[in-house]
This record gives structure tokens, C-alpha cells and sequence, in this order.
């Protein structure tokens, strides 16, 4: 039984949603986050799984290591003191409180300026995201670049997903609210415009999705 916490590893739980869920995987892969961004991915697991790719046995050895994530002293180091960090701050629990935060300001906002069902917050508190459609109900891709535009406009570099970290505060929570805010006003009129009308407010292209068929 495998569990990927590449997102979900020391945000949803410690070490991860495995926690949150009271799942007791066999293995467990985990990114970069583990290291706070450095270069590095883990497979960790039960002892006895594990120890095939060692030396210390017998049995036919399996072979366990990458190159293309083989960590460096630097990264390992940074995995170590990374996890004590997260572990004595209490990150995950940290991350739910603070993205809850957010997520209360953002349906509050969104049903202040009556864009319920046109601007919609997707997953869990620790990794929320938003979803934009236009007046007949589409996901707009435009309508989202130009709502961008206007967070860039109050300062937040914001691409549709929010990463809740340590580093976010109360202070950081309400500039982003206060943006959102502004950005909203924008929007309900945009909403009610035909779509044809919307290209004009772009100041380059809409954002592409990142899967396509075509760049």
C-alpha cells in the first residue's frame, strides 16, 4: 500500500494525510517540500520493506536510489532541520488554522459581492485554490488572468492557488483579504459583460492551463 504525499507530506498531518486519514501505508513518497524547496525526494517505508535496498541482509538487494533526486549533503541537511521545524512549530496544525482564516474571508467576500456559484474555493485549508467562471457558468480563463492582473495591481503575486507557510501571519492573511476585495469589484462587473467584451481588459494573454495539447 503506497501513499504520495508529494502535497499533502507535513501539511495535512505529520508527516501527512496518512495522519489525518489513520492510514498505515507500506511506503510513502514525499518532494521537495520535505527539504523547504531543496532538491530532493523521499521514499520512506517500513523497516522491513526498506531495508532491501541496504546491505545488511542476505536476501537479493533492491535497488532504491535515483540520481535525478540523489540529495546533495545540502539537501539532506535542509530535510533534518526542515522536518524539526515543522515538527516543533506544529506546522500542519498551523496550516488548517491559517488557511481556515483565509477561506472564511474568501466566502464572505465572494458572497458580499453576490458571486456565489461565479468564484469558487476548491480543497482543503492547507492548499486552497479558486475557480472562476463567467455568466453562463464556463470556467473563464480570461475572466482568471484578469483577476490576477488586479491582485498584481494591490501588490499580491497570486496565480489562482494558495500554499499556506509558517511565513503567513495575520498581517499577511489581511493584505491578501483587503486585495481580494478590490479584485471581487472588478470582477462582478466583468461578470455581467458578454464575453466577447472581456479581451479588452487584458494586458497580455489569458493564462493557459498547464496540461494541454498544444503550448
Amino acid at each position: 500500500f503506497i501513499v504520495d504525499e508529494m502535497i499533502t507530506g507535513f501539511r495535512y498531518g505529520f508527516p501527512g494525510a496518512q495522519e489525518l486519514y489513520g492510514l498505515k501505508p507500506d511506503l510513502t513518497t514525499y518532494g521537495k517540500g520535505i527539504a523547504n524547496g531543496y532538491s530532493l525526494a523521499v521514499l520512506a517505508g517500513k523497516k522491513e520493506i526498506m531495508e532491501l535496498g541496504g546491505l545488511q541482509h542476505k536476501k537479493e538487494r533492491v535497488f532504491l536510489i535515483s540520481t535525478t533526486h540523489g540529495a546533495e549533503t545540502i539537501a539532506l541537511s535542509a530535510a533534518i532541520a526542515t522536518i524539526k521545524e515543522m515538527k516543533s512549530k506544529k506546522a500542519p496544525k498551523y496550516f488548517w488554522q491559517t488557511g481556515g482564516r483565509l477561506k472564511k474571508g474568501l466566502l464572505d467576500l465572494i458572497n458580499q459581492h453576490e458571486l456565489e456559484g461565479k468564484v469558487e474555493i476548491l480543497g482543503f485549508e492547507p492548499n486552497l485554490s479558486m475557480n472562476f467562471r463567467d455568466q453562463t457558468g464556463a470556467v473563464s480563463l480570461t475572466l482568471k488572468t484578469i483577476f490576477l492582473q488586479e491582485m498584481i495591481k494591490q501588490g499580491i503575486l497570486f496565480q489562482g492557488y494558495f500554499a499556506i507557510s509558517l511565513s503567513h501571519g495575520q498581517k499577511e492573511i489581511a493584505a491578501t483579504l483587503r486585495a481580494m476585495d478590490k479584485a471581487l469589484a472588478v470582477y462582478k462587473k466583468l461578470v455581467k459583460e458578454n464575453n466577447e467584451k472581456h479581451q479588452r481588459y487584458l494586458l497580455g494573454e489569458a493564462v493557459k492551463p498547464v496540461f494541454r495539447k498544444f503550448n
